[in-house]
């Protein structure tokens, strides 16, 4: 069961590359080559996010390996949804550093916006996912959406954590964690971990696991390889 615990050491250092390092909402000044991407781009100044969807959309319909096409639709599927990186960093980073009794998104006010939030995180998976293996062509590549993948997939590794039947949707058909932080020991705690055991089949219960086990494993393997690449020689860390 420490499984999806893990879940937690690693909010902590999503949210600080979050609010330090990400500049998935830091919108293009300059001219894509293609004109689709150029033409939502221009959607994204315009401030019409759905827009932009529409148009990076048909520019991976065209291409589906261009880099930045991938990019700037995870980008415009994001605003489209109603989130913002200063509103996930700051929701994530508090539920650590303000010892808050619950996990990020999971309070009541995220009851109407997990969803939307969990729709779009997988988007952003999915689009950036091929640009970080380096099977896309463009002008961006690995080292330039290394952090926005990695907090994506913190993201949706959270989320996942919710959606127990794994069918995509956080409702009421999914067990309801009663997950609470022991001041004393600095965790948090699943409370009724028992109940889940005793309501579901082994088989649901390890392909839940397994499920988050392995998405939270490759992002462990990328933060290890930014920081082996981004600490230079005076013990910096380089989230440029």
């Amino acid at each position: 069961m420490k499984k999806p615990l893990i879940i937690l050491g690693f909010v902590l250092v999503l949210s600080m590359l979050l609010l330090s390092g990400c500049n998935i909402f830091e919108w293009t000044s300059g001219e894509s080559t293609d004109s689709l991407i150029d033409e939502g781009n221009q959607e994204m100044r315009d401030g019409n996010c759905a827009a932009a969807v529409e148009k990076f959309a048909a520019a991976i319909a065209e291409d589906s390996l261009h880099a930045d096409a991938r990019y700037f639709h995870a980008k415009a599927t994001l605003c489209a949804a109603g989130f913002n990186v200063l509103q996930l960093g700051t929701m994530m980073s508090d539920s650590v550093f303000d010892n808050s009794d619950a996990l990020p998104f999971t309070t009541e006010d995220w009851n109407l916006l997990v969803n939307d939030l969990y729709g779009a995180i997988v988007v952003v998976y999915d689009d950036l996912k091929p640009v970080y293996y380096g099977f896309t062509h463009g002008t961006l590549d690995s080292n330039d959406i290394d952090l926005e993948y990695v907090v994506a997939i913190g993201i949706r590794a959270l989320l996942m954590f919710q959606d127990t039947n794994r069918d995509g949707v956080i409702d009421d058909d999914d067990f309801d964690f009663n997950i609470l932080f022991n001041s004393g020991s600095d965790q948090f705690v699943i409370n009724n971990i028992n109940d889940y055991i005793a309501t579901t089949e082994p088989t649901e219960r390890n392909a839940y696991f397994d499920a988050i086990d392995e998405i939270l494993t490759e992002a462990i393997d990328i933060i290890i390889e930014i920081i082996e690449d981004r600490v230079g020689d005076d013990g910096a860390l380089d989230l440029d």
